[in-house]
């Protein structure tokens, strides 16, 4: 799993757990252990995905003290960023 974001990465790397926006299904990894990767690719840890939520703005609401972001506006403008509008 790559984070593009540096605050998300952080978020996980100094709280042991993160909460990310991704476009796609990622359920047929819930339980599974991933490699987690920075932005220049390099893998710096392993990560269990332990839930997958669809993204609705509830959700988002609960998760975003996970997330690493301030607010859930602050991180869905992010993603958004990330994802060039998607």
């Amino acid at each position: 799993m790559k984070f593009a974001e540096q605050i998300a990465l952080h978020a996980l790397l100094t709280k042991g757990v993160v909460a990310t926006m991704r476009n796609g299904r990622y359920n047929f990894l819930l339980g599974r252990e991933v490699d987690v990767r920075d932005f220049k690719d390099n893998v710096v840890g392993k990560a269990r995905i332990i839930a997958v939520f669809e993204n609705y703005g509830i959700f988002r609401k609960l998760l975003v003290k996970y997330s690493g972001f301030k607010s859930v506006e602050e991180w869905e403008e992010r993603a958004r960023e990330l994802s060039k509008g998607k």
